[in-house]
């Protein structure tokens, strides 16, 4: 997998992950220091694009839990366990993570496989950048 970092202001700060590739057991580390650095840089909003990802393994949803826990809570997340899911996963939908974690041009499969695991509804989802990183207040 590969990453590109934006920054952009709408007048929040977010950080945008630019993700291309197979979000797998490869991607998964490199995902979460990513976070984690940009997290201590003083970002508290991030937006994941998933325009190019091509698909998104087991291992590839420990990183976004890891990688969402460490926004939603704001403490440095190691690899996500089954206690990391459960916390996220029994989220009410109107809490805080859609605040700060929401997801940009998910493809229809990845979108699918999100479903299957129960996280689709977790995460607000924008086909629009601009829109997306105006949604963080």
């Amino acid at each position: 997998m590969e990453m590109t970092i934006l920054h952009a202001r709408n007048p929040i700060p977010v950080v945008i992950f630019h993700l291309q590739g197979e979000l797998d057991g490869s991607a998964n580390e490199a995902l979460i220091q990513e976070a984690r650095k940009q997290y201590r840089a003083g970002f508290r909003n991030l937006l994941l694009d998933f325009s190019f990802v091509t698909s998104l393994g087991s291992a590839g949803f420990s990183a976004l839990q890891a990688v969402a826990m460490l926004f939603i809570e704001g403490e440095p997340s190691g690899h996500a366990n089954g206690r990391a899911r459960s916390a996220l996963l029994s989220k009410d939908p109107a809490d805080e993570y859609h605040e700060h974690v929401k997801l940009l041009h998910v493809p229809e499969d990845v979108k699918k496989t999100l479903g299957q695991a129960g996280y689709a509804s977790l995460f607000e989802t924008y086909t629009d950048l601009h829109q997306a990183v105006a949604s963080f207040h």
